[in-house]
C-alpha cells in the first residue's frame, strides 16, 4: 500500500473514488440573508402601498366633494333661472337652500385639504370664484 490516502465512498465504490467534501454554511448563510432581505423588501412594499391606497382613497373624496360642489352651483344656477324666467318665488326656496349647503361643503373641503398647501392655494381660488358666482346669482335675482 503506498503513502497517499485512499477514501472510500459511502457507497463502497473503492480507492479510486473522489474525497468527500467539507460541508460549508455559506451557501446556507448566504440564503437566509437572501430570505431576510426579500421579507423585508415586502413588509416595505406592504406598508408604501397601504399608503398609496390611503392617498388614492383620499384623492378620490375629494374629487367626488368637487363635483358635488359643482353640482350645487349648478343647482342653484338652475332655480335662479327659473325664478327669472317665471318670477314664482318657489324657485328661490332650492337657491337659499343650495346657497347654504355651498358654504358648508367648501369648509368641508378646507378641512381635507388643510395640510396641503397647494391645494390650500387651489381651494381659496375656488372659495373666490364660488363667492363671485353665487353672488351674481344674488344680484340678478334682487334685480329682477
Amino acid at each position: 500500500m503506498s503513502d497517499a490516502r485512499q477514501f472510500i465512498s459511502p457507497s463502497g465504490a473503492g480507492p479510486d473514488s473522489t474525497p468527500p467534501r467539507a460541508f460549508s454554511l455559506a451557501p446556507l448563510v448566504a440564503g437566509f440573508l437572501l430570505l431576510v432581505a426579500v421579507v423585508a423588501a415586502t413588509g416595505g412594499l406592504t406598508a408604501m402601498q397601504r399608503g398609496n391606497v390611503a392617498d388614492t382613497r383620499q384623492t378620490v373624496e375629494l374629487r367626488a366633494s368637487v363635483a358635488r360642489l359643482f353640482s350645487m352651483l349648478q343647482d342653484a344656477e338652475t332655480s335662479q333661472r327659473g325664478y327669472l324666467l317665471t318670477s314664482e318665488d318657489a324657485y328661490l326656496a332650492p337657491f337659499r337652500e343650495t346657497e347654504g349647503r355651498i358654504t358648508a361643503a367648501l369648509d368641508r373641503l378646507a378641512d381635507a385639504v388643510a395640510a396641503e398647501l397647494e391645494a390650500g392655494a387651489a381651494l381659496a381660488k375656488l372659495r373666490a370664484v364660488t363667492g363671485d358666482k353665487l353672488a351674481e346669482l344674488r344680484r340678478t335675482i334682487d334685480l329682477h
